[in-house]
């Protein structure tokens, strides 16, 4: 249970970027070889979990469920993914990890934040963008 507490208060402190709405900052966007497309790094409106960030934390405490083998603590992620134009979640990933090397944690942790709920999607210039978002979560 106090590994779990520990994971949220990081998780909180990890995201305090994220809701910084209203802030007029110039949309930066590259195009995604992988993809195929244009991804914004940086929008005028950045993507927000709906009810924010306290929202998001009660996702992680309602979903995740930290692995039984005491060994499998992790002192940090850094998750990857794009918020889509509609407001979905893709290309989740967690940075410098291929499939093989992920540990028991990080599957977990993937596994939730694939089935978040939808999102506030970005926007540039009053258009909606898709935005890539880093999440670091350390413990």
């Amino acid at each position: 249970m106090r590994a779990n507490q520990l994971f949220f208060l990081m998780l909180l402190s990890s995201l305090r970027a994220l809701g910084q709405q209203g802030i007029n900052i110039e949309c930066i966007s590259s195009f995604d070889s992988l993809s195929g497309r244009v991804i914004y790094s940086k929008a005028n409106a950045m993507p927000e979990y709906i009810g924010g960030t306290v929202e998001l934390l009660r996702y992680f405490q309602k979903f995740y469920r930290q692995p039984s083998d005491p060994n499998d603590f992790q002192g940090s992620f850094h998750f990857e993914f794009v918020v889509e134009i509609d407001g979905t979640v893709s290309g989740i990933r967690i940075r410098n990890k291929n499939l093989k090397e992920k540990t028991p944690a990080e599957k977990e942790a993937l596994r939730v934040l694939k089935n978040m709920p939808k999102w506030i999607p970005g926007r540039c210039d009053n258009e909606l963008v898709p935005v890539k978002i880093q999440l670091p979560i350390k413990f």
